[in-house]
């Protein structure tokens, strides 16, 4: 498995990785709140309390996002897909291009990069 960024790739050849980085991207997809439940939780929030999801912008029009996808996927559509944020510098948005209906994620490119670097040993 291919997993190219912004500025690096990840080659992920043993299976043993492939279905660790799985199943981290999976538990990661699991926690994200959509932006409909993300509303009504900051609806919900003391405007007084420190709110950690205000830190990351709102999703842009989809027609603004350019994806990368890896070159070593063969285009068979089962790939993870980032882009940087048209909106936002410092975050960039990932998808499952098996899953084109679901909304991106929004990630800081930090933390991205320090997923990929555990993920890759």
């Amino acid at each position: 498995m291919w997993i190219e960024t912004l500025s690096t790739s990840v080659h992920l050849n043993q299976e043993t990785d492939v279905a660790r980085y799985t199943a981290t991207f999976t538990h990661l997809w699991g926690l994200a709140l959509d932006p409909a439940h993300t509303r009504t939780r900051l609806k919900k929030t003391d405007p007084g309390a420190p709110r950690v999801n205000r830190q990351h912008p709102p999703l842009p029009d989809p027609s603004t996002i350019t994806w990368t996808v890896s070159s070593y996927s063969g285009g068979g559509g089962n790939c993870v897909q980032a882009a940087p944020h048209p909106d936002a510098a410092g975050f960039i948005l990932l998808a499952d291009s098996k899953r084109p209906d679901q909304l991106p994620l929004t990630v800081r490119r930090d933390t991205w990069s320090t997923f990929l670097h555990v993920a890759a040993q």
